[in-house]
């Protein structure tokens, strides 16, 4: 009953923001049978929430290993594989995200996170089909538009160019044209154009970033 207490009031401060509190109550309860996958759960999430990413991973990776199988699985492995993408611990993050139950309700932003975690590692070829992955099981996501362009991006970093084209162009048709990535997007239609000895049109694409103060990894290339 008193763990149930704590649990309870762990809960109710984290759900008022007060994530220093939250720790307090649930960190005692990590281990115990009943109880600790979702002690562990909401513990690791009041880590994330104060963006104390070691701590998280610290915290999560023996609940993860403990209560893998508990009905907290899915959440407590995302969980784990956040942080240790936030630490750029990209190459562990991804097995991780992997083991999320692919028909669950974390089943797009798993796929879409291993995704990202493979492009920083360059493994450029695996995050695109990922990519084909989440956009063929998960049409009508919110992130179709973010998944869409990480893809453009592994053909083009993969010289895939008569792919890229076709994708850039297409995002530069879409509402992502007017977003911050509009100015990536009309570059690298830019140095494809150029790639196609199409001068006209790369200079279409590159003249007017020109004389804006461009930052980034896309623009260092």
């Amino acid at each position: 009953m008193l763990h149930s207490a704590s649990l309870y009031l762990g809960r109710s401060h984290y759900s008022k923001n007060d994530y220093p509190k939250a720790i307090k109550a649930l960190a005692a309860l990590v281990n115990h049978t009943q109880l600790g996958a979702e002690a562990g759960l909401w513990l690791g999430r009041a880590h994330l929430r104060q963006k104390d990413f070691a701590k998280t991973e610290q915290v999560l990776k023996p609940v993860v290993q403990r209560f893998a199988s508990s009905e907290f699985g899915d959440e407590l492995r995302y969980d784990y594989a956040t942080a240790l993408m936030q630490l750029s611990k990209f190459s562990d993050a991804v097995p991780i995200f992997a083991k999320v139950d692919r028909q669950g309700h974390l089943a797009a932003n798993s796929i879409w996170m291993e995704a990202h975690c493979l492009h920083q590692m360059e493994e450029y070829k695996a995050s695109l089909d990922r990519c084909e992955l989440f956009l063929s099981s998960q049409k009508n996501h919110e992130s179709v538009q973010e998944v869409s362009f990480l893809r453009a991006e592994n053909l083009f970093l993969m010289e895939q160019f008569s792919d890229a084209v076709v994708a850039f162009d297409e995002l530069l048709k879409s509402a992502d044209a007017k977003t911050e990535r509009g100015d990536i997007i009309r570059f690298r239609m830019g140095q494809l154009r150029y790639q196609e000895k199409k001068w006209p049109d790369a200079l279409s694409m590159l003249e007017p970033l020109a004389f804006k103060k461009l930052q980034g990894a896309a623009f260092a290339q």
